[in-house]
């Protein structure tokens, strides 16, 4: 037979037990000074300590962050609900593909959305640097009072 092979009753109890692992207590540890073992000084430990807790104690790369400059601030115009990720490059409704709730089955590239965003910033200081501007050549034509 395929898959079976005869042992004896040893191995079989060797197969049954299991190996748990039970550390002991913290109350039953034993600490005890190595100063042989320390790398630095403990100046500079407490100095790194109280840094490490200046900053919040999460390291920058440590962080979770955003991975695209749109994460989080796209919503469906259906339910309102946030796009997600649906692929390497494209956002989805979230309501849509997780809970069927959403008929929004159209998909965005997050590189076309962001290109968009940025063109439509960029319009905007246009528009404003020219309202701005024809504002200030009216002011100067304006004889002083």
């Amino acid at each position: 037979m395929r898959g079976l092979r005869e042992i004896d009753e040893e191995q079989a109890e060797a197969l049954r037990r299991k190996r748990l692992s039970r550390p002991n207590p913290p109350e039953e540890w034993q600490i005890v000074e190595a100063p042989n073992l320390r790398i630095i000084d403990n100046d500079l430990w407490d100095a790194v300590q109280t840094r490490k807790k200046a900053y919040g104690g999460v390291h920058k790369r440590m962080a979770r962050r955003p991975e695209h400059m749109v994460s989080g601030l796209v919503r469906c115009g259906c339910y309102d609900a946030s796009f997600t990720v649906k692929s390497k490059d494209q956002l989805g409704c979230a309501a849509h593909r997780d809970k069927g709730t959403c008929n929004n089955n159209r998909t965005v590239r997050v590189a076309d959305l962001e290109h968009r965003i940025i063109e439509g910033i960029k319009r905007q200081f246009q528009c404003t640097e020219a309202i701005t501007g024809g504002e200030r050549s009216d002011r100067s034509r304006q004889s002083p009072a």
